[in-house]
């Protein structure tokens, strides 16, 4: 099970993609523009962030919450930077304004672990969510000792 936050300012998109992650024995935090995502982040450990690539601000300004996620979590150093999150945490873009493919290939650029396409198939949703929270393959390096 992981711990997941979800980026989403769209209500019924937001409970889909929250439907999916429980079903699937995720605990799912839901928040609706970037301030209150990267404040949960700063207070809470999650193992997943899924954001959609343009989202509302608190103001209502529409904007690129999911790019501005992904900088402030995979360039944050150190508390100090102003974000406490493990900058290897996967993140999944979805996007479905767009006309073209290139929103989704900027995020992946900017080091989105994976993207979909709006509306999601419910089975692809969840094959990129097992995907990306895979654990990495750890590379062992044996040493023989001569004595």
């Amino acid at each position: 099970m992981a711990h997941v936050i979800v980026l989403e300012d769209d209500d019924a998109l937001a409970d889909e993609i929250n439907h999916e992650l429980v079903c699937m024995g995720h605990s799912v935090r839901v928040t609706t523009n970037l301030i209150a995502c990267l404040t949960a982040l700063n207070d809470e450990n999650y193992d997943l962030l899924v954001t959609e690539f343009f989202a509302q601000s608190e103001n209502g300004v529409t904007h690129t919450s999911g790019a501005t996620a992904i900088i402030a979590i995979r360039f944050s150093k150190t508390k100090e930077d102003g974000l406490d999150v493990d900058p290897q945490m996967p993140i999944i873009v979805l996007d479905g304004q767009a006309a073209d493919e290139t929103p989704l290939e900027f995020c992946e650029m900017l080091g989105a672990s994976a993207t979909m396409r709006l509306p999601f198939i419910k089975e692809e949703f969840r094959k990129t969510v097992n995907m990306v929270l895979r654990p990495k393959r750890s590379i062992r390096v044996l040493r023989r000792s001569i004595a």
